[in-house]
């Protein structure tokens, strides 16, 4: 799991590295030039050793992995409030814009002028498999995780089940007249990722620019230290401190502590680094949303096992590592080395011909069959195998008593008598 969300999540890190490089061009640079969708590898370096050290001092004060990082969540609840705001004002600019133009004609008011962008969308794969990876997502990626099972303090939810559901409801509305607007531009239309701050840009408002980035700097500030955060703790104390334990010399102690704590540290600043390299290697020619469903497709590997462990009593832990790992090398087959290739670092060969020329193994078109679009194609080619390789490996698991035992403590607790478990033992269930 550690592996899967650490390789996974460096895409979603460079999206953040990505969006705050090319927010902070478009105010000092040419916004033209990075309406085409080219930034300066300075500034995202520059803004990449930042959020490491923004990710240490707020996030790797301590080796605890249970603490609760008070001060943190309390600043990205902040930060979403301004992001909300900041996305709301410009809102507001695009309906008077869009007012402006429909005004101008006499066959468009203003509501069906905000909906043409949207009149030939239909429902077809593309839209049900992104609809499913962000439903994932919200529990799966290790930051969300991470906000959800560790920083919660168990009375949230009855707050969340309103605020949340509205808050994502709010953005959903803000973003019709925004893409509309921004789609009207006269220039700057070659990058959509930036149309927030292009509108207010265009329309000499400098407040509303300045708050437009503040609220997109401050977004991506507290997903990257989030997720720093979470990934560090998991390679540390899942990947490292094991060998540390077992190899090292010192075992226990302050010694222990401080090496432990350095290499959490030491770990951001790879994490960040890497995420750097997936920006310049693949990256930077992309959208920012491509990219993110790139690392949702990862995340989503989780899915089986999660669902499976809660609901099937049969489910052990050779399927759940035999499918995420089966799921996981599908994922970087499909997904991950296509968008290597297709930023020429990678023959484009490999995507056409396939590995080793064999056509059936093309990683956009396994055995033969073709998708409507590359990212539906690499989440059920992933899925399948994930969910394929977790049945059956379970299947001809032999359950121990302590699986049986683990089973039952998730599944049956909708029983009258949790407490009371029925199971046969063997001789070598006892030791």
């Amino acid at each position: 799991v550690t592996v899967i969300a650490l390789v996974g999540t460096l895409p979603y890190i460079s999206l953040q590295i990505k969006a705050i490089a090319g927010a902070y061009d478009a105010l000092s640079v040419d916004p033209q030039v990075v309406g085409a969708g080219l930034h300066s590898l300075d500034t995202a370096f520059g803004l990449t050793l930042i959020l490491a050290v923004f990710a240490i001092l707020f996030g790797a004060r301590t080796i605890d992995a249970t603490v609760h990082h008070r001060g943190m969540m309390q600043a990205i609840s902040f930060e979403s409030v301004i992001k909300l705001a900041a996305f709301i004002a410009i809102a507001m600019l695009a309906v008077d814009i869009i007012s402006g133009l429909a005004s101008a004609t006499d066959t468009l008011t203003p509501l069906r002028l905000t909906l043409v962008p949207f009149s030939e969308q239909v429902l077809n794969t593309s839209f049900f498999t992104k609809t499913l990876l962000a439903a994932a997502a919200i529990v799966c990626l290790p930051r969300q995780f991470h906000v959800l099972a560790v920083e919660g303090r168990g009375n949230e939810l009855p707050v969340a089940r309103w605020g949340f559901p509205l808050y994502l409801l709010l953005f959903s509305i803000a973003v019709l007249p925004i893409t509309t607007a921004g789609l009207q531009l006269s220039e700057w239309t070659g990058n959509a990722d930036l149309f927030v701050l292009f509108l207010p840009m265009q329309n000499d408002q400098q407040l509303l620019t300045m708050l437009a980035y503040l609220g997109g700097f401050s977004a991506a500030t507290g997903m990257v230290i989030v997720a720093a955060l979470a990934l560090s703790t998991m390679v540390s104390n899942d990947l490292i401190f094991p060998l540390m334990v077992r190899y090292g010399r010192d075992r226990e102690g302050r010694e222990l502590h401080k090496r432990l704590l350095f290499i959490r540290r030491l770990t951001i600043v790879v994490l960040m680094l890497l995420a750097y390299g997936y920006y310049v290697v693949a990256g930077s020619g992309k959208s920012l949303y491509s990219i993110g469903l790139l690392s949702f497709a990862a995340a989503i590997q989780f899915v089986p096992a999660l669902v499976g462990g809660l609901y099937w009593r049969r489910g052990h832990r050779h399927g759940a590592i035999a499918g995420m790992s089966i799921g996981f090398l599908v994922w970087i087959y499909t997904l991950l080395l296509p968008s290597l290739a297709s930023a020429a670092w990678l023959p484009q060969g490999f995507i056409s011909d396939g590995l080793f020329g064999v056509a059936w193994l093309a990683p956009q078109a396994l055995f033969g069959i073709h998708f409507n679009d590359t990212l539906t194609h690499g989440v059920f080619w992933s899925m399948a195998g994930n969910v394929l390789g977790y049945v059956v490996f379970s299947l001809l698991a032999q359950a121990s008593f302590t699986d049986r035992l683990q089973a039952s403590a998730y599944v049956d607790l909708h029983e009258a008598e949790p407490g009371r478990l029925d199971h046969q033992l063997s001789v070598t269930d006892l030791f």
